[in-house]
């Protein structure tokens, strides 16, 4: 997964965040960028799942990561979690609802509703990218057509992120 960000008027700061003790073979794997934009913090998680991990040992792994980064950062934070799920948010399965209805009571919503993935005989939605709609003013999700993966990429554009218009953040994940 590649993550960058660009396009900013203010500087970036940012600092990686050691997680290493939530990773778990055949479990999760995440890895996790504070970024501090105008004095605002944002976190950054990228995860992966693997298709054949366990899911509730997945959620519960999630659940300790997402207390322990409120725990030092206090509520005051901006979450972008973005990554390969291997849920396919385009099915109502019973892991897509419970994933959704988990990290919507951290007030995180999934944002992209079109395929992620594509084959010759199926499409789904198996990477995703969740956030905080109520700190977030405006955003778009795009997918990118990028040939390297089975896996498109994702293009997240967060535009006046503190309600300033000279402030314009790019994700892209792929």
């Amino acid at each position: 997964m590649e993550v960058c960000a660009c396009t900013l008027s203010h500087s970036l700061k940012s600092n990686m965040i050691v997680l290493s003790q939530f990773c778990i073979e055949k479990i999760t794997e995440v890895r996790t960028v504070q970024m501090n934009i105008s004095n605002e913090l944002i976190i950054l998680l990228s995860i992966y799942r693997p298709p054949c991990g366990n899911f509730g040992e997945f959620a519960v792994q999630l659940d300790l990561i997402l207390k322990y980064l409120y725990i030092i950062y206090k509520p005051k934070l901006k979450f972008i979690i973005c990554g390969d799920f291997n849920i396919n948010f385009l099915i109502d399965s019973n892991s897509a609802q419970q994933l959704t209805l988990f990290l919507q009571s951290y007030s995180l919503f999934h944002i992209n509703d079109f395929p992620t993935r594509t084959t010759k005989v199926s499409s789904s939605a198996i990477d995703n990218i969740f956030t905080d709609y109520s700190r977030i003013n405006s955003l778009k999700v795009f997918s990118l057509i990028n040939e390297l993966s089975d896996h498109e990429a994702q293009y997240l554009c967060v535009n006046n992120i503190f309600d300033r218009k000279t402030v314009n953040f790019r994700l892209v994940t792929g």
